[in-house]
């Protein structure tokens, strides 16, 4: 445990003013920093500075003209786990042979 926080909500609220009392503590975490950029994004657009964009031609176009000074990728999705490949021989038994008597040949 990091610290411990009192908070004065419960449900989202409570855990956004939990992130908000640890930031200090939780300035590395990957989260929190995502919460900034995202929170300067939508600070930009409601100040309609127009120093933001979105969608891919948009920011395609501004990454040509070198006017992008944070980009944000979007995460990929973990790549999919191998599934096993089935036993093309159903019968449990590793002697492809039937007959349970090894000598082939059996002298009378």
């Amino acid at each position: 445990m990091l610290k411990t926080v009192d908070v004065s909500y419960g449900g989202e609220n409570g855990f956004n003013q939990a992130i908000e009392l640890s930031s200090e503590t939780l300035t590395n975490v990957k989260f929190v920093q995502e919460k900034k950029l995202i929170s300067k994004y939508f600070e930009e657009i409601s100040q309609d500075t127009g120093k933001f964009c979105f969608g891919i031609k948009d920011t395609l176009t501004a990454l040509e003209m070198g006017a992008v000074q944070t980009l944000q990728p979007q995460p990929q999705p973990p790549p999919p786990t191998p599934t096993p490949t089935p036993n093309p021989n159903p019968n449990p038994n590793p002697n492809p042979n039937p007959n349970p008597n090894p000598n082939p040949n059996p002298k009378p």
